[in-house]
């Protein structure tokens, strides 16, 4: 099987955005500056789903069709401060909406099978934080 390449871009009528707090621009087709420094770890900044609503979304699903049993690659391109704070959470759900799995992609390139029993997926941009502080105890 040959291989294939497909570019998920962040646009602005597609998929769901946190939005509480957030300055989001759109620089242009394949640039997105996010701002939001009041968010807790963990938080989703963005999710593309893969079964697209017609409605909110003009019938475009921005996600390709994955093949069970396959494995993937995710990577991306992008600049993040304070580095090493973006995850990939990847879902996947049966056919009766259930999710059956959930991965997170702490590094680009990392890659995932798609289960079996998938039979669609979405994918949300994580935010993380590790804060870890120093207590005194001295009196």
């Amino acid at each position: 099987m040959a291989e294939q390449n497909f570019v998920i871009y962040w646009q602005h009528n597609i998929g769901d955005n946190y939005l509480y707090g957030s300055k989001i621009s759109y620089v242009n087709t394949d640039q997105v500056v996010f701002e939001n420094n009041l968010m807790a770890s963990g938080t989703k900044i963005h999710t593309w789903h893969a079964a697209g609503n017609y409605q909110s979304e003009h019938g475009i699903v921005p996600l390709p069709e994955l093949t069970p049993g396959v494995t993937y690659q995710l990577t991306y391109d992008a600049q993040i401060f304070p580095e090493k704070h973006l995850y990939i959470e990847c879902r996947f759900f049966d056919r009766f909406n259930r999710q059956i799995e959930r991965i997170f992609i702490k590094e680009a390139g990392q890659s995932f099978v798609y289960p079996k029993t998938a039979y669609e997926y979405e994918i949300s941009l994580l935010i993380h934080y590790l804060q870890i502080q120093s207590v005194d105890n001295t009196l």
